[in-house]
């Protein structure tokens, strides 16, 4: 009975749990980021007006990548409204000290293939934990 209990609590400790957090991105749109290690994503979960008014639903991937020390960097998805799909381009950036906002810097396709960019800075600032 003993033998099973102490191996049900190294299970327990092994695996942490992941708790979502929310954050506002843009001013208005609030995100969901799923921490998994390393790996990190945010998912709108409430989109904007002038999102919804782009037809950009909740729910949808806006970023997709890692964490490495105080950096984040990988994926970002742009949902131009000729597009009926998230088109990808490059972003990363730093995480403050006391980890509550993400500055990531990329350049955002304007069209579905990606051939119009334009410079821009997504700011993540953390609101509340599940």
């Amino acid at each position: 009975m003993l033998k099973k209990l102490c191996i049900s609590a190294l299970a327990m400790i092994a695996v942490p749990a992941l708790a979502d957090s929310y954050w506002q991105y843009d001013g208005q749109t609030v995100v969901r980021l799923e921490a998994n290690g390393n790996d990190r994503t945010f998912y709108i979960h409430k989109a904007s007006a002038n999102l919804r008014r782009q037809g950009v639903p909740s729910g949808v991937m806006l970023f997709d990548g890692q964490r490495n020390g105080y950096r984040y960097s990988g994926t970002a998805y742009a949902y131009p409204a000729a597009c009926s799909y998230g088109v990808p381009y490059y972003v990363s950036g730093p995480v403050s000290k006391n980890q509550t906002k993400v500055v990531m810097t990329g350049r955002r396709p304007l069209d579905c293939n990606g051939s119009k960019t334009i410079p821009v800075t997504m700011t993540f600032t953390y609101l509340y934990s599940d």
